[in-house]
């Protein structure tokens, strides 16, 4: 008998698991104890598919999650996704050739938001598949999504009870700044922009107020 190989070994258990609805056990497994703890998805953004970065992210994740349901918890395992921000703007731009915020005006500013959202949730769905091959079991059929109206009401009541309570102030500060896309920019963003080049060098050189007149290179 020919031994199988470990993809094949790996497609059996899967099997396995889909057939017997292995993934919805364990998600609904101490659901009525009342001894809880909460994981909260820090959400991939969804400007492309995963990458090794989320495999290993996502995999100690669920580690810790299948830890604490082992101990009898009822865990809190909502999946969740950032579909907001400048990452995918920038690859929506990139698509349709738009340079400036002037070729948004000309294209259509309800298109480019449409365009937008359909490539986020394009990539939440590629994602969605990628992290499951890898048998990370969170609630998949219930994620929070930061494009949906009633997240986005969130945020605004957290920063209306904040205001209230004056935790809220204005100063001034530093900013990254992008003069192509006009807009301020994350300290990530600028680092992920980073690339090496060849550049000229110029040395100048000058004369030093000193007892001896020395010349130096500078």
């Amino acid at each position: 008998m020919l031994k199988k190989s470990v993809k094949e070994i790996e497609k059996d258990i899967e099997d396995f698991w889909n057939t017997h609805n292995i993934a919805t056990q364990f998600k609904n497994l101490n659901k009525d104890n009342n001894k809880q703890f909460y994981f909260c998805q820090g959400p991939p953004f969804t400007s492309g598919e995963a990458h090794i970065g989320h495999a290993w992210n996502h995999i100690i994740k669920d580690a810790i999650i299948r830890y604490k349901t082992a101990q009898g918890y009822n865990v809190f395992k909502r999946a969740g996704w950032d579909m907001h921000g400048l990452p995918i703007e920038v690859k929506v731009e990139g698509k349709f050739g738009i340079k400036t915020k002037k070729d948004i005006e000309i294209f259509g500013p309800d298109k480019f938001i449409a365009e937008c959202k359909n490539f986020a949730i394009t990539n939440m769905q590629a994602m969605t598949s990628q992290l499951k091959e890898l048998t990370v079991w969170l609630d998949w059929e219930n994620p929070y999504l930061t494009i949906d109206k009633h997240y986005m009401e969130s945020v605004w009541f957290g920063i209306k009870k904040a205001h209230k309570k004056n935790l809220l102030y204005e100063k001034e500060k530093v900013i990254h700044w992008c003069p192509r896309c006009e807009t301020a920019m994350a300290g990530y963003e600028v680092a992920d922009g980073y690339k090496e080049v060849t550049d000229t060098a110029i040395y100048v050189r000058t004369k030093l107020k000193l007892k001896s007149n020395k010349s130096s290179n500078s």
